[in-house]
């Protein structure tokens, strides 16, 4: 009802209407929607805030010991891998995060190389990246010296394959641009120093192995000879460094252009060394001289390998270190292929293996030895009971030499599945014959052996589509392996069989060895 107010006599609405109308339209304004994903808890819970913050704030806050181990591994599943290591070497130790920083950064990641620790791989891979970018007067060596106690605690190896020289001032004078002789371009003239480790290596106490190669890697159109310089300034710093180091068990310098003077100055560091066990200068300049500096190097440490690869060691420097061997009672394995031996030098080797006891391994091949060599050591594999594997391949061995080795023993029967085309027969010297299906390549096996209760299986020459080599095997019952690597011309072959009294000589094309079996024999001959 309405009600006439005033003298207009004019209507106005109702008190009741007005409330309704009110309320209708509050309804329609404060209608709630269902939203499926609303939730009642809007903000974090105050742990979660937390965590963040210290997450974010972790190189000026490093807080992560006085949390409990859950929010421990929370924040550092969170941390990212690029904090400083002043703030995280010292203060994680979860390999997790480590891990996650060694892939984040390198693509390969082996930690079977770093002793299965992935802090360990990153900070020891971290050390070496640092020593490889280092420029001398330009790298400021602070930058090396603030990781020692970041670090000192986890390295224990160290592989450096690259040392940069410092920026040359002035230009290089004018050189004939064709020439590809390190002396026309001033090799060993000019003369470029680089990072000295003396600082870095007595530091670290856990250092045992230590790899170096004095260059550059990936220099490019930038090509100088004296960019691969190992200055004697250098070896005076190495020298002494490893001097120093007394944990260190594997030294290893290689591919730096070693010589003999620079031979001299690192044995005569490492004499009567208390840990050393294995060195390796292969591929350097190192002759006659310095390996004479290295026989004595043999007796007056606890050496158990080395290696002398593709060096400049004549018959001198290998008679040097026969005489060392013939003594010495700790070296397991010696490398000296690609020199110069010759026939001088491996007979001494093979005299003075007449007397040791210790040498298990040894790798003459590429020294340009021929038949008065593979006599000796003919002699030598019947007497030495501890060699177990020995290399002649590529080198001028050939048939000839087993003319000394006939067996006078009568004539041996003809296996039982002699096969005419593999082995067309025995010789009065039990020399049996072999030949491939291409009548170039002929092979030949002669074996000496004994009749004893002991059977021997040798199988003859078989043919090979694919290759210009003849498969032989040999074994025997008891007795400890001796493996043969036999060359021709680029392949190798490898035999392997028990070491036992007696002799059999094998020559495959130029390529020949001896390996002493003894017992009675039967021939399996293949297709």
């Amino acid at each position: 009802m309405q009600q006439a107010v005033g003298d207009g006599g004019r209507a106005v609405p109702s008190l009741r209407a007005s409330q309704s109308r009110l309320m209708a339209d509050s309804f329609c304004v404060h209608r709630i929607i269902e939203d499926p994903e609303w939730c009642l808890i809007a903000v974090p819970p105050l742990t979660e805030l937390c965590l963040q913050h210290i997450v974010q704030n972790f190189t000026n806050n490093p807080v992560l010991d006085r949390l409990p181990p859950e929010d421990q591994r929370k924040v550092l599943a969170r941390l990212p891998t690029g904090l400083p290591l002043t703030v995280t070497a010292n203060l994680i130790s979860d390999e997790g995060y480590w891990k996650r920083c060694c892939t984040e950064r390198w693509q390969v990641c082996d930690i079977s190389n770093h002793g299965g620790s992935w802090k360990r791989m990153f900070l020891e891979r971290h050390l070496e990246n640092i020593l490889k970018c280092f420029v001398p007067n330009t790298t400021d060596p602070d930058r090396v010296l603030e990781l020692i106690p970041l670090c000192r605690d986890y390295v224990r190896k160290l592989e450096v394959d690259q040392f940069l020289p410092p920026v040359k001032e002035d230009e290089k004078e004018e050189t004939d641009d064709l020439s590809d002789s390190g002396s026309d371009l001033g090799f060993g003239e000019v003369y470029i120093h680089h990072y000295d480790l003396g600082a870095l290596v007595p530091a670290l106490p856990l250092l045992e192995e230590l790899h170096l190669t004095y260059g550059v890697k990936d220099c490019g159109m930038n090509f100088e000879w004296n960019l691969f310089n190992f200055t004697y300034q250098d070896c005076c710093n190495l020298a002494a460094a490893v001097k120093m180091c007394h944990n260190l068990k594997v030294f290893k310098l290689t591919r730096s252009n070693v010589d003999d003077d620079r031979t001299r100055l690192l044995v005569r560091s490492l004499l009567d060394h208390p840990s050393l066990v294995e060195l390796d200068l292969s591929h350097n300049l190192i002759g006659d001289k310095g390996a004479q500096a290295v026989s004595k190097l043999l007796n007056h440490s606890k050496l158990e390998i080395l290696h002398l690869c593709n060096n400049q060691i004549r018959d001198e420097g290998a008679q040097a270190l026969a005489q060392a061997l013939a003594k010495n009672c700790t070296l397991t394995s010696l490398n000296l292929r690609l020199n110069h031996v010759e026939d001088k030098g491996g007979e001494a080797m093979g005299c003075a293996l007449l007397t040791n006891t210790t040498l298990k391994s040894l790798h003459l091949g590429g020294n340009r030895l021929a038949e008065p060599t593979a006599v000796l050591f003919s002699q030598v594999l019947t007497q030495n009971s501890t060699l177990t594997c020995i290399n002649f391949s590529c080198n001028p061995i050939g048939p000839d030499s087993l003319c000394s080795f006939c067996c006078t023993q009568p004539r041996l029967p003809a296996p039982p599945n002699h096969h005419p085309k593999h082995a067309p027969g025995l010789c009065a010297s039990c020399e049996l014959l072999g030949h491939h299906k291409r009548p170039a390549a002929y092979y030949r096996q002669c074996a000496r052996l004994q009749t004893v209760d002991e059977l021997v299986t040798i199988k003859a020459p078989t043919a090979d589509s694919t290759s210009s080599f003849s498969k032989c095997d040999a074994d025997i019952a008891g007795g400890s392996p001796v493996t043969f690597r036999l060359g021709y011309r680029r392949k190798q072959h490898q035999l392997q069989a028990p070491m036992q009294a007696g002799s059999i000589p094998l020559s495959m094309g130029h390529v020949w060895v001896c390996a002493r079996l003894m017992g009675g024999w039967e021939e399996e001959a293949g297709e």
